[in-house]
């Protein structure tokens, strides 16, 4: 029995989480599967395997310790220890031949909105809409990542499966994101006074030009994607097919602000991986013979390869991905005056689906040593120079210049601590139904 709930505490505090009964230490507080979640874009890029649906790692642990540590000679003591293989049977999408973690996985995403944003195409062209606009984004948000603007095409992708297809998740989802906050502005209380900020960094006047570049690659997909739908496809015909989705309203600048807003406001970070889930299984294990000695070698091993994957790919270890949820959307809006809430991953080992839950994947319980004890802007420095490496490695191939990306990130943090004053939000909001 779930041993929390969610109380509205007005228009001031909003809703928040709290506990439905006595909880015990340790105590799994609830579970919950995500509306909708997506990858990263540069994380995809960078050859992170997950599922396209729900993140579930594809990769053995053995395979990720590999790839992450740039060892490809690497062995792991007993790799069958919190392995996926009985519930991961990697299934290709026939037409695009994205891979998803089971068959039910592919048939949950084709009837909530694969169906329709599937571009057909294993290799899409440079001009392809949605290679235009996964570029835009990426010249946008360098690592580290914290949204993508698929899941707005996900979402889209949902209502249009909705109104064409009335599918039944989709109409679902389509009524829950109506009751998401996606406001441009916020309010906070500095020195007692009341401020208006905006409510996502690419709205400051800064990224002006940058947004507009956005919205319009963003509405070239909007239109492939309906004219797909139709037999002959018209502008008005278009046009008429948005409305009855509810989509038509992206098609101006500032309903496409209020999605991105709605992404930046409620969506959750997921992190997915093999390893993590190899190192706590192994951990438990050995930990359980209570042989000294063995508990020794375990805790050199798992020092000695988070170091390595360290140099080799900085803090960058997980597949990475974003969520938007139903339940836990009311902890978002709730100050906790107690300890911290730590949200923790849990997979659902089930035959449909094998999603991520928070984002942690157990690094609270690496051995630590000093530098990972280093202060926020020592981590963020390596942070940089991490992405600056790995982006160097794909400069031959065209993917991305790596000139500016720490200069870039160091401009992005500068912006994060800008406010300034606003009109007062319109309450303006994007229906999607």
């Amino acid at each position: 029995m779930n041993p929390t709930k969610v109380v509205d505490f007005g228009p001031c505090r909003g809703r928040g989480i709290v506990a439905a009964r006595g909880i015990q230490a340790g105590e799994t507080l609830f579970t919950e599967v995500p509306l909708l979640c997506c990858q990263f874009s540069w994380n995809r890029l960078y050859g992170y395997q997950a599922c396209d649906h729900c993140l579930c790692p594809l990769e053995s642990a053995q395979a990720n310790a590999r790839r992450l540590t740039g060892r490809p000679d690497l062995i792991l003591p007993q790799p069958e220890c919190g392995s996926l293989v009985s519930t991961v049977r990697p299934t290709h999408c026939p037409q695009c031949g994205v891979t998803y973690c089971t068959p039910e996985c592919m048939q949950s995403a084709a009837d909530t909105y694969h169906a329709v944003i599937c571009p057909k195409d294993p290799q899409l062209p440079a001009d392809h809409p949605f290679t235009r606009l996964d570029e835009l984004w990426r010249q946008l948000h360098y690592p580290p990542e914290s949204s993508t603007i698929f899941l707005l095409v996900r979402i889209v992708g949902a209502c249009l499966s909705a109104s064409v297809f009335q599918s039944t998740y989709s109409i679902r989802i389509i009524s829950i994101l109506q009751t998401f906050v996606c406001c441009t502005t916020e309010t906070n209380l500095s020195d007692g006074i009341e401020h208006a900020v905006v409510s996502h960094k690419l709205l400051l006047p800064d990224f002006t030009q940058s947004l507009q570049q956005l919205h319009t690659a963003f509405s070239d997909v909007l239109y492939y994607l309906v004219r797909r739908l139709l037999p002959c496809p018209t502008e008005d015909e278009c046009l008429r097919c948005m409305q009855q989705a509810g989509v038509d309203r992206l098609l101006t600048l500032e309903n496409f602000k209020t999605a991105l807003c709605m992404l930046g406001r409620n969506g959750q970070g997921i992190a997915t991986s093999a390893f993590s889930l190899w190192a706590r299984e192994i951990d438990q294990l050995i930990s359980g013979t209570g042989d000294e000695q063995q508990i020794s070698g375990l805790n050199a091993l798992l020092a000695d390869i988070y170091e390595a994957m360290d140099n080799h790919v900085g803090s960058f270890l997980d597949n990475e991905g974003v969520g938007l949820y139903e339940y836990q959307i009311a902890q978002l809006f709730f100050r906790s005056f107690g300890s911290p809430l730590h949200l923790r991953f849990s997979f659902q080992r089930c035959a449909a689906i094998c999603p991520c839950f928070g984002g942690s994947t157990g690094d609270e319980e690496r051995p630590r040593d000093t530098h990972q004890l280093e202060d926020i802007e020592a981590r963020r420095q390596r942070q940089a120079e991490a992405a600056e490496r790995r982006l160097a490695t794909t400069q031959a191939r065209g993917l991305a210049d790596p000139e500016g990306v720490k200069r870039k990130q160091e401009r992005a943090r500068e912006q994060e601590k800008m406010s300034f004053e606003h009109k007062a939000d319109t309450g303006l909001r994007w229906q999607v139904g």
